[in-house]
């Protein structure tokens, strides 16, 4: 005889129900799971026993369990997994996965109101001064329903990764080439880490790892392994005037992603000879001619410098 078994409907304590997790179990495919129930009834009084021993303490592995902790009951409503040896169905969500990516320090953004904040979910904005080295904070977590968390992942299947474009400019341009030609290896090692303008041309893939308590089990607070650095290059001068950071998971049943837009303020040196135009009608300086037929007016050594 066959069993089949889905999800009716999930409902929190005032019977409303949880929307997220029953549109998982009930979308356009509900999810249905069989069970063959021949045997059965031997499987369980086994089950039984073997439950009974260990609540006593003296069976076979002398460990009473312990009740399932808050999390660890979160944790079992995800999805649905026959286990056919016990002949039973476990219905398990996972939650869906989460980021929040931050910089700690040196975000030089004071304003709270301007155009187009905040940014959509997956996105932040943040103002750097130029040529600086600066840490980056990325944490991970579950959410299983509006309120309700878990920090821990597995930390062995998921890895971070992580595409800096705040340190260089186009790789291609003679520009970023004069411009970092001449500065020393270690600089440059700095500038281009987790880019492709690197010499390896590879991003980076960065561990991600947790709190743990003395007996080395992890407790939470799933996060990048740090501190980990990275650093501003030159501004952008070209519209939109931002450069990127760009950060996602990869491996484990769930990916996401994070763009942290980046304005750097500061010096652009555009190199020796070259130049751009200025406004006409804003004069930086005003020659004037003396009075006299064979007067004259010269100026020398003109330096501008725009920040």
């Amino acid at each position: 005889h066959f069993l089949h078994i889905e999800v009716d409907d999930v409902e929190d304590d005032a019977g409303d129900r949880i929307k997220n997790i029953y549109n998982f179990f009930q979308d356009v495919s509900p999810i249905v799971r069989t069970i063959d129930l021949l045997g059965f009834p031997e499987k369980e009084k086994q089950r039984k026993e073997e439950k009974e021993r260990n609540e006593k303490g003296n069976g076979e592995t002398g460990i009473a369990k312990k009740a399932p902790t808050e999390a660890e009951q979160a944790e079992a409503i995800a999805e649905a997994e026959v286990d056919a040896d016990e002949g039973s169905v476990r219905f398990q969500w996972d939650g869906t996965l989460r980021m929040v990516f931050n910089i700690p320090d040196n975000d030089l953004l004071e304003c709270d109101s301007y155009e187009g904040y905040p940014y959509p979910a997956g996105k932040s904005f943040h103002v750097m001064e130029y040529m600086q080295l600066f840490e980056i904070s990325v944490k991970l977590y579950y959410e299983l329903s509006p309120g309700i968390i878990c920090d821990i992942v597995d930390e062995d299947e998921i890895k971070i990764q992580i595409d800096s474009q705040v340190g260089v400019d186009n790789p291609n341009s003679q520009a970023w080439k004069d411009f970092i030609e001449p500065l020393d290896q270690k600089t440059k090692d700095v500038l281009t880490h987790c880019s492709t303008s690197s010499k390896s041309r590879k991003v980076c893939l960065e561990d991600v790892v947790h709190d743990r308590d003395e007996q080395d089990v992890i407790t939470g607070n799933a996060r990048l392994n740090g501190p980990f650095y990275l650093a501003t290059g030159r501004p952008n001068i070209v519209a939109p005037y931002t450069k990127r950071i760009y950060i996602k998971t990869i491996g484990g049943t769930q990916e996401v992603e994070h763009e942290a837009i980046i304005f750097i303020e500061g010096l652009y040196s555009k190199g020796k000879g070259d130049s751009f135009a200025l406004p006409s009608h804003e004069p930086i300086m005003i020659l004037r001619d003396p009075p006299g037929g064979t007067s004259s007016a010269t100026y020398k050594n003109v330096k501008t410098t725009i920040r």
